[in-house]
């Protein structure tokens, strides 16, 4: 549904718009209907295009970075991400059997 006034009265204008040049032709009354429905489904998709997949995954993967972060910054919990890769296997190990500190 489109909100913005504008925008609502500019979609209902090319479906009346459409609809005066099915009248002007002798179209009749089912044609101009049909007429009308595709040049608001056309408006429809200019000013609210269908998004794809794609995009939405991008914006949900933005919204659950944001969320991370903001769950970060206002709990007390310290985190740091590290390479243990960089560090000897027995200080490997102890690390990765460690229970978490509280």
């Amino acid at each position: 549904m489109i909100k913005d006034p504008t925008k609502r009265t500019a979609i209902m204008q090319e479906g009346f718009k459409a609809a005066q040049q099915a009248l002007l032709q002798g179209m009749p009354q089912e044609t101009v209907m049909v007429e009308a429905a595709e040049a608001i489904k056309n408006a429809l998709n200019q000013y609210n295009p269908i998004r794809s997949a794609d995009q939405n995954i991008l914006d949900a993967a933005a919204l659950l970075d944001d969320f991370d972060k903001k769950e970060i910054e206002n709990s007390d919990v310290v985190i740091y991400d590290f390479d243990i890769n960089d560090y000897p296997s027995n200080a490997r190990s102890k690390v990765m059997h460690r229970e978490l500190l509280s």
